[in-house]
């Protein structure tokens, strides 16, 4: 069994033991997650990245993922709104 399938077989299991308990929602994504989210492709995430429109972590060495903070993306999203103030 995978790290990740052990993960999620022991967060079902607490949701079944907690069930009142609040899923956590992470703060950070890697840019599928972050691209799902704005619903564009990884490429059109990355160019928003590499080009300075979006910012983002790199919490080890420079080739680690691109971290996208949730609240950015919501600025993002706001920012580019149509109509609004």
């Amino acid at each position: 069994m995978t790290e990740r399938a052990q993960f999620e077989q022991a967060e079902s299991a607490s949701r079944e033991l907690l069930p009142d308990r609040p899923r956590l929602v992470p703060r950070l994504m890697r840019t599928g997650e972050a691209a799902r989210y704005l619903g564009l492709g990884a490429k059109a995430l990355r160019h928003l990245i590499t080009s300075g429109q979006l910012p983002y972590l790199q919490l080890q060495r420079k080739n680690s993922p691109f971290l996208i903070d949730r609240r950015d993306l919501d600025r993002f999203i706001d920012r580019h709104k149509i109509g609004s103030q």
